[in-house]
């Protein structure tokens, strides 16, 4: 019997018909709302009596998904992109051309299709009997490993503008992110601008937006207001609210707001740090001063009440990175009684902006936004090559104390003359401490030299060590592979351990050195000498992962930065202290092997 053909609708047609599904918010989530709306909503679920559908969102992307005999989803089901751009970006519909290829490429496929037109193809995330997962749990920029990250990362710094074509972007002026929060957010943020544009609203738009010290909190607000008002149609000023020593202080920006308006142009107000102690000195002591304007568009100077004109709030928070943070703090007591739920109940729109560090320790898409602030850092200063291990130090560091300030500030302070940003013109060490830890940085500008030195021969001999280790107990670990496939954050914990020789035997009164013809080295250590050194390399590697941004779990997951064995020593079972013993025991004969002796002082 021959296939039924596939059925071919658009999103807006189900739309029309009743079903809740996201536009121009994230791909993400609108494939997760569209397969939970097939599934649920009694006036669109008919459609899952074909065996084969595809939903088309305008020429920019699809959903494919195949049913079984009683109408329930197959999994998995597939997400296809044109480009990263949101929904209505190309602003064409499909053509009965572009349909009919479309259908001819279902037809002629045993699985998942080639869609022609849609390259990108993403498997959507679901439960094996084809329910959807919650839609938070769908990010296309955390799909891939991480060592794939990191190549994308590095093509896109070198010029490779493509090299991240394949993920969802939301591009406003000079905004660009490819992190699906930032998306979303930002998405929620230009259509309530869109809307207050065009709407009889007179009440000022508040947005709450926050983030780390040097993530860029305003940035991204006034590129997407200048877009939709036009550069010259709007005026933006920051204000600074913990400067603040007097009332006057407060009203005095919200003068600022009324003298714009009379201009004709929209005002865009940036309070920043909007949390900040008040004149009393509480904690949030500013809360209730932002509430009449926030709700009835009024405000007090010394003449009394005066009434705010049509514009845009933007409170920055300083004391919490988070909207969570702020909202739930632990004296919950204490914000409701400084008025934070009214503060909250009024902000309009809020957005989180992550920054160049990791939010938690499992996420690898922070190299992204590092790619795509260092790409835009070196535009900005005329720089047009970037020697290929500034680029792995600026994306791998562990973390910039000041955000995307620090990034910019390296770059800024460096000295390059030719366009081309090499080692020898990055700022001193000690310029650069206040920005990053040096030292992992240096060791990842480094890395091919450092391969080459004793420290890098004896990391090589204690990864070979341990492959034969894992493969004797019949193990296969992610970094059980050869030493020139292993990622830097591998070889540089390797490199560390060994660059760790000389403190670890020194606990034990040894010390390392080359052979001695006269003088016999030590032939094996005690088991208490061993046992010694083990617990410190055990110690010691427990705080590079830390601060390399790994956490404990139960189950051990490389690409979220997740270990069973970020525990104290006793903590660890026979078998793992081992892995810390044996390196420990082999100590003599790796180094033996290059030459060198170890003697007891």
């Amino acid at each position: 019997m021959s296939k039924l053909p596939p059925t071919i609708i658009s999103a807006d047609t189900l739309r029309t018909e009743g079903a809740m599904i996201s536009k121009a918010v994230s791909w993400e989530r609108t494939a997760m709302n569209l397969l939970w709306q097939l599934r649920n909503n009694a006036k669109i679920n008919h459609y899952l009596q074909s065996p084969r559908i595809l939903v088309t969102f305008g020429a920019e992307g699809a959903v494919y998904l195949t049913t079984k005999e009683d109408g329930a989803i197959q999994n998995p089901a597939y997400l296809y992109l044109a480009h990263g751009r949101n929904e209505g970006y190309m602003q064409n519909a499909l053509s009965q051309e572009d349909i009919a290829a479309l259908a001819q490429a279902i037809e002629a496929a045993n699985g998942a299709p080639e869609l022609p037109g849609l390259p990108y193809r993403h498997e959507i995330p679901m439960f094996p009997d084809g329910n959807t997962q919650p839609p938070e749990t769908f990010v296309l920029a955390e799909k891939d490993g991480f060592d794939e990250m990191i190549n994308m990362a590095t093509n896109y710094v070198a010029g490779n503008t493509d090299a991240l074509g394949k993920l969802p972007l939301l591009e406003i002026g000079g905004l660009k992110t490819y992190d699906r929060m930032e998306i979303e957010a930002f998405s929620i943020i230009r259509n309530a601008l869109e809307n207050y544009k065009n709407g009889s609203d007179t009440q000022p738009l508040t947005i709450a937006v926050f983030g780390s010290p040097g993530s860029g909190k305003s940035f991204g607000i006034r590129q997407i207001a200048k877009n939709l008002f036009g550069k010259e149609a709007v005026a933006h000023e920051t204000f600074d609210v913990s400067q603040f020593t007097k009332p006057d202080d407060l009203a005095k920006a919200f003068r600022w707001v009324c003298d714009v308006s009379e201009q004709g142009k929209l005002p865009l107000l940036f309070l920043d740090e909007f949390d900040s102690a008040g004149l009393n000195g509480a904690a949030l002591g500013w809360l209730k001063s932002y509430l009449a304007p926030m709700q009835e568009g009024e405000y007090y100077d010394a003449s009394g009440k005066q009434n705010l004109p049509k514009c845009i709030i933007v409170f920055a928070g300083a004391t919490s990175t988070t909207f969570e943070a702020f909202r739930n703090p632990d004296d919950i007591a204490f914000f409701k009684a400084q008025k934070g739920p009214d503060f909250v109940s009024r902000v309009k729109c809020v957005i989180d902006i992550a920054g160049p560090n990791p939010r938690t320790g499992g996420e690898k898409s922070y190299v992204l936004r590092r790619a795509v602030l260092l790409r835009s850092f070196m535009e900005r200063g005329g720089i047009t090559e970037i020697d290929d291990g500034i680029v792995q130090a600026m994306l791998l560091v562990p973390f910039y104390k000041f955000g995307a300030r620090s990034m910019e500030t390296i770059i800024k302070m460096s000295h390059c003359d030719d366009g081309v940003l090499r080692p020898a013109c990055l700022p001193m060490g000690s310029q650069m401490e206040a920005h990053i830890p040096v030292r992992a940085f240096t060791n990842l500008l480094l890395l091919d030299v450092i391969e080459n030195s004793t420290e890098g021969e004896i990391a090589r001999q204690i990864h070979e060590e341990y492959r034969e280790t894992m493969a004797a107990q019949g193990k296969k670990r992610p970094n059980c592979m050869p030493w020139e496939e292993l990622s830097p954050h591998f070889k540089l914990s390797n490199i560390n351990q060994a660059m760790n020789y000389r403190e670890t035997l020194a606990l034990i009164g040894c010390e390392m050195h080359p052979a001695k013809p006269d003088k016999p080295p030590l032939k094996r250590f005690t088991e208490s000498e061993i046992l010694v050194m083990a617990k410190r390399e055990h110690d010691r590697w427990v705080a590079e992962k830390i601060e390399d941004g790994w956490a404990y779990a139960p189950v051990r997951n490389d690409d979220k930065k997740l270990h069973d064995c970020l525990v104290s020593w006793e903590a660890l079972s026979e078998e793992v202290q081992g892995w810390d013993k044996d390196p420990c025991a082999n100590m003599i004969p790796i180094l033996g092997g290059m030459g060198y002796g170890v003697y007891r002082r």
